[in-house]
């Protein structure tokens, strides 16, 4: 298991540019007439039009005006005009003035216009800590997943038997019986 850790960690750290590779291919486009539910997984450029119902990892994402994700993202560069719900965890990010996200966004660097709308955290990290959290998104079987943690259960206090709720004592009129004792009408 660690020898996949540690390959997806040199995979996923930003590298140096080398000129002799050929450019990139040409950018996935998920059309406004599409909807997808369920995870999307790529090496390359995404371009978003339509809706993505699920978590999205890939190199560079652009998420267009009319493009909606519902979902955890991770990527190396997020250009962002649409919407998103859920969290946001790239190295290079750029809100323009139609971004509308609700959610955390963790970051390197961040470029925000005066219009974007964001109703979450800032956080900025460091390339390697951006990129050991997509190893871990990755390695536990589904992007932007979080390992589960069992939790302490909360003690429940125990009622009195004969303990009348005090809302229901103070909004009844009270009324003494025949032996002289208080009654709740």
């Amino acid at each position: 298991m660690s020898n996949i850790t540690d390959k997806l960690k040199i995979r996923l750290q930003p590298a140096e540019k080398n000129t002799n590779q050929p450019p990139n291919t040409a950018p996935s486009i998920l059309s406004a007439d599409l909807h997808i539910v369920g995870d999307l997984d790529g090496d390359g450029e995404v371009h978003l039009e339509g809706r993505i119902d699920g978590n999205v990892n890939c190199e560079r994402l652009t998420i267009g005006r009319s493009g909606h994700i519902k979902g955890k993202v991770n990527c190396e560069n997020a250009h962002v005009q649409g919407s998103l719900v859920g969290s946001l965890s790239s190295n290079d990010v750029e809100l323009m003035e139609t971004a509308n996200i609700v959610g955390d966004v963790s970051h390197e660097k961040i470029s925000i216009k005066s219009r974007a709308v964001i109703n979450g955290f800032y956080k900025s990290t460091d390339a390697a800590a951006l990129a050991e959290r997509k190893v871990k998104a990755l390695t536990a079987g589904r992007p932007g997943a979080r390992p589960k943690v069992e939790r302490p259960k909360r003690s429940r206090l125990k009622k009195a038997r004969n303990a009348v709720p005090f809302a229901k004592t103070m909004a009844e009129p009270r009324a003494k019986n025949d032996s002289g004792e208080d009654t709740i009408h």
